[in-house]
């Protein structure tokens, strides 16, 4: 048995390119800023096969450019909680930015199939499973180049619960006994991000590395 901890970045979007947030948006040109990914990992090994589960969290980040005479055509998804006038504020600015962030506390479980036994000094393994996750933030903000970031609200059809399917690389090189560093990259598709079906393909990849112990 083992435990790991690691961090690293992430970086979220759709498959299809299409919004998250509404369809009017879908051919606007998007960012997709790194966030962050962090938890901690227990895991069995029986010979080459295993499974691993732990606790993490998860940031998603992508930023919209909006039209500068336009802004939001449609708030129909966004639940408003700014008492700014949108249009007022913004007015004068030439690049707007709607940038949507959500983050979720995760529960992965996930089996493992190690390439190299223990005896190796270089490990490798791929991992596969779900995710099991719960809603901490879901924020919509505007920024532009002349007015800082402004929280606007959220939006309307992020679901509290989500899940995602996971696949992963491990890599690992021992330090002694009882020390491996790890890298792992991590691909995730997200299967309820919704409430209702929605366009967008939500995904999200990120590099893990860190520290595992082995007992």
């Amino acid at each position: 048995m083992s435990v790991s901890i690691f961090y690293g970045p992430a970086i979220s979007g759709s498959l299809n390119s299409a919004s998250m947030i509404d369809p009017s948006m879908d051919n606007l040109a998007k960012k997709h800023p790194i966030t962050s990914h962090y938890g901690v990992y227990v895991k069995t090994m029986y010979d080459r096969i295993g499974f691993r589960a732990g606790f993490s969290k998860i940031s998603l980040k992508n930023s919209t450019r909006l039209d500068k005479d336009e802004l939001i055509l449609n708030y129909n998804n966004i639940a408003l909680k700014s008492e700014i006038n949108i249009k007022q504020t913004f007015a004068g600015s030439n690049e707007v930015d709607l940038v949507q962030k959500l983050s979720y506390y995760e529960l992965p479980i996930e089996f493992v199939y190690a390439f190299k036994k223990d005896e190796s000094k270089i490990g490798m393994e791929v991992f596969t499973g779900c995710s099991f996750l719960i809603s901490d933030q879901n924020r919509l903000s505007l920024k532009s180049e002349k007015v800082a970031m402004q929280n606007i609200g959220e939006a309307k059809n992020i679901s509290g619960i989500n899940f995602s399917y996971n696949l992963g690389i491990g890599i690992s090189y021992k330090l002694n006994s009882g020390f491996n560093l790890d890298i792992n990259p991590l691909f995730k598709y997200y299967l309820s991000t919704f409430k209702e079906s929605g366009d967008a393909k939500p995904y999200s990849f990120s590099l893990q590395s860190g520290l595992t112990y082995k007992f």
